[in-house]
């Protein structure tokens, strides 16, 4: 699911005959009794550019942000939700809308498309580095109060040092890069209004400016196709107007169950027995080697539900170990149940 399900697209199902399929996941549910009705769509949207750059020695800012704790509640919308490089990309507005004249010789941030960068650094000529060094700062303290969830830990680095043979971006372009990474949209893009679930993300993973070559990956997860091609006409617009390539690849598609499906129906009517609650239905973006399977096994019927989990997808993932054991024993009970 990290980098893609290439297992469960290259798998060769033709000698398969079973047309029922239960699958398993963890999830961040404070129930154990929801049965995932559809998984999330998602692509990876790919921005490049091969800018202009001059040769220069120079004096520069080495600019480093670290210490973000990524912000996971879904009905949070803030600008900059706990990402690295959005962060970063709106002190460098800050001191564009300062008057400070900026131009950008390095970019790194990020190691997965799918997840928050925690840390960015940048390296930056100015024209007033004392002002620079005030500006954002500043700027800094106002992003912290704004995601005050008591977990920021949120350190800023500035240091001076003098580069020889670099390649230097100009002022123009620096200024259409920083807007750029300013205007893209990162994190909860819609959110349901009836539970204020996400309905529509779009995650800014990872940026690197290196010898005047732009990249810039990211990836968006949408209950439905018509929210993915809404995130993806943003960002296209937005890639026009910095002169950028983009390219789009299928990270999953969306899966629905079968209709009159057998397999949900035992599924529900165990779960009110065993949980003594009726099964909620949720679309969530779990079960994606379902999405690879349905298009190669005709008339398969799936079903998917999960122990309860917490911090999915980061690297302090655990699994509630008293809900694996009763989804273990719901389980074993499901497959008494099929004939």
């Amino acid at each position: 699911e990290e980098n893609g399900c290439y297992g469960a697209q290259a798998l060769d199902c033709s000698d398969i005959k079973a047309r029922l399929m239960i699958g398993l996941d963890v999830m961040e549910s404070p129930i154990e009794n929801v049965c995932c009705v559809g998984c999330y769509c998602s692509d990876r949207l790919i921005l490049s550019r091969d800018f202009v750059s001059e040769r220069k020695d120079l004096e520069v800012v080495s600019l480093k942000l670290e210490g973000i704790e990524p912000v996971r509640t879904g009905a949070l919308v803030h600008p900059e939700q706990g990402n690295a490089i959005k962060i970063v990309a709106r002190l460098l507005e800050k001191l564009l809308l300062s008057g400070i004249e900026v131009s950008l010789i390095h970019i790194e941030a990020g190691s997965a498309e799918n997840y928050n960068p925690v840390s960015c650094e940048v390296v930056f000529a100015c024209d007033d580095f004392l002002k620079t060094e005030k500006v954002l700062h500043e700027e800094l303290e106002d992003i912290i109060s704004e995601l005050d969830d008591g977990l920021q830990k949120i350190k800023l680095s500035l240091k001076k040092k003098k580069l020889m043979n670099e390649a230097v971006l100009s002022a123009f372009d620096s200024k259409t890069l920083i807007d750029l990474l300013y205007m893209l949209p990162s994190g909860n893009v819609m959110i349901s209004l009836l539970d204020q679930n996400m309905t529509a993300t779009n995650n800014l993973g990872m940026v690197q400016l290196k010898e005047g070559h732009f990249e810039c990956i990211m990836a968006n997860r949408c209950r439905n196709v018509h929210y993915k091609e809404g995130i993806n006409q943003r960002v296209s617009v937005l890639a026009k107007q910095a002169d950028c390539e983009m390219k789009i690849e299928q990270r999953y598609t969306a899966w629905e169950y079968k209709k009159d499906s057998k397999l949900k129906k035992i599924t529900g009517e165990l779960m009110e027995e065993f949980y003594g609650k009726k099964m909620e239905e949720n679309i969530c973006p779990g079960g994606l080697e379902i999405c690879d399977f349905l298009p190669k096994m005709e008339g398969l019927d799936c079903v998917m539900f999960a122990p309860i989990g917490e911090e999915c997808h980061s690297i302090g993932e655990y699994l509630n170990r008293a809900s694996f054991n009763r989804v273990y024993d719901f389980l074993k009970l499901l497959l008494t149940r099929i004939e």
